[in-house]
């Protein structure tokens, strides 16, 4: 899986401006975003952006990808530097995904107030969550919200029976406050057609649903703008409640003897896995980073089914509370869907060796294209590695067909080619600054499927396609390795049957 910084691949920017700029930005950022300014064939096609002050968007965007949840991923698009990353993500979602077509319930309906219109398009019910998708445009037709916090939620009726929209989430830690029961998420497309959706998903576990099922849906501002816009409409069950199953109350998993998680529910589901989980610690044992592990079970841990099958993290939405000695910490950690509800779930911690980790040249494992065999294994540590089933010329490109197997520890699909293995040892020893950031560019090609939203990420069995652009049989191909750099905490996984 990339890590956050390995995401801002996505970034196109005009390279011809590269030069004037002033680019003050930390080192592990500034290595990735020189990519955005490779000028081959893949940016060509896609945006030019025009970007002014930009070591102040630069820092912006870090901020909010060191810290990603489901709220930072919609206000992140506004900054026009990582619109295409936001795509990464939402092509990945729980929610804007292929899936969600399978199962709406389409709808159609409008409701204008105040010269806002709000045109709910779709419904889908997957016996744990309902979700709403949307648009809202003013008079004009343009999109009015920016940020999923522009969106009020005044009322869910289902069969006139109403749906809490404030619960009290941390009741179970003492805490009597009340928070927002539901998740807004923006999906962004292509931004040349009105491709702006937004999706609301309300917790509704608590109330029985029947074969037929009257809705009523409102909202009652929008950004600053108070009113009334109303939905009633009915929906029907469909096989997706079927597929989706709830388990609650399942243990805990250590981070260490003094910080644990409560695992308070996993529910599966086509569209996604959601695992509410909490933290309550002292403060002083608390920490992001503790014994090697994260103390977030979005990073830093492997999630297995018993067919082999792995998840991989999409947002979270946090909450959190803290008295004068302890931390109070409840995420909804989202994960992508398993292919079907699995009999077992494994949750195992990875260590690494430090929390920064230097990925310099001896990180990678370097085989030239022209020795590569077909069907040769190439490990990326003592328990994981790839298959290299094809590599066949298409053109000016070559495509590489590979097979992930063994559990992915993490940034396994960062798999790249290098034209000149001598240049790319000297390179990390070379000052920072603009010189270095060409050097990468002439030296590194990264693959198409990097910049069209990464490689899939089902590698116990699917085939993956890299397709490389202007590579000759003397380069190389670059793969990371995991064994000086983590270990799998065996000691302390949980697995969770839920047959029993």
């Amino acid at each position: 899986m990339k890590d956050m910084y390995e995401l801002f691949n996505e970034i196109d920017i005009d390279s011809e401006q590269y030069d004037s700029m002033d680019i003050k930005v930390p080192k592990d950022l500034d290595k990735t975003l020189i990519k955005s300014f490779r000028k081959d064939k893949y940016n060509k096609s896609r945006f030019n952006f025009k970007i002014k002050n930009t070591s102040k968007v630069a820092v912006i965007a870090l901020v909010i990808i060191s810290g990603i949840t489901v709220s930072s991923i919609a206000r992140a698009k506004d900054i026009n530097i990582i619109g295409p990353f936001m795509e990464y993500l939402n092509a990945r979602s729980t929610i804007a995904n292929s899936e969600y077509v399978k199962y709406e319930n389409d709808v159609d309906l409008e409701a204008k107030d105040k010269n806002i219109i709000v045109r709910l398009k779709s419904v889908v019910y997957d016996g744990s969550y309902i979700y709403f998708s949307y648009k809202v445009k003013d008079g004009n037709n343009n999109n009015v919200v920016n940020d999923e916090r522009d969106v009020h939620i005044s009322q869910l009726k289902i069969n006139n029976s109403n749906i809490d929209l404030e619960e009290k989430l941390l009741k179970d830690q003492g805490i009597q406050k009340k928070y927002t029961a539901y998740d807004t998420e923006i999906s962004y497309g292509d931004a040349k057609v009105d491709s702006q959706v937004i999706i609301t998903r309300v917790d509704i576990k608590s109330c029985k649903v029947d074969d037929k099922a009257n809705i009523s849906f409102s909202l009652n501002k929008v950004r600053d703008v108070s009113g009334n816009w109303d939905f009633k409409f009915q929906i029907s069950k469909n096989q997706l409640v079927d597929k989706t199953k709830r388990y609650e109350n399942l243990g805990q998993l250590n981070v260490n003897d003094k910080v644990k998680f409560d695992l308070d529910a996993i529910t599966f589901s086509p569209l996604g896995t959601t695992i509410e989980n909490t933290i309550v610690a002292n403060k002083s044992s608390f920490q992001k980073f503790i014994d090697g592990k994260y103390t977030n079970l979005g990073f830093g841990y492997v999630l297995v089914s018993d067919k082999g099958e792995e998840i991989f993290i999409i947002g979270e939405k946090n909450i959190s509370e803290q008295d004068k000695d302890n931390l109070i910490l409840k995420r909804y950690s989202r994960f992508t869907a398993f292919k079907e509800v699995p009999k077992s779930l494994t949750i195992i911690p990875r260590v690494q060796k430090s929390e920064d980790l230097n990925w310099n040249f001896d990180a990678y494992k370097y085989v030239k294209l022209s020795d590569i065999k077909q069907g040769q294994y190439i490990a990326q540590g003592k328990d994981c590695g790839i298959v290299i089933n094809s590599i066949v010329k298409k053109n000016e490109n070559t495509v590489v067909n590979i097979s992930f197997k063994g559990l992915d520890i993490i940034k396994r699909s960062n798999i790249f080619v290098t034209r000149d293995i001598n240049r790319y040892k000297k390179y990390f020893d070379m000052k920072e600054g603009k010189l270095k950031d060409k050097e990468y560019l002439d030296i590194i090609v990264d693959s198409k499927e990097s910049y069209d939203g990464g490689i899939e990420r089902r590698y116990s069995e699917e085939e993956n396609e890299y397709t490389f652009s202007n590579i000759n049989e003397g380069d190389y191909l670059v793969i990371p390795q995991y064994d000086d750099k983590f270990k799998l905490d065996m000691k302390n996984a949980k697995t969770i049957d839920f047959t029993k």
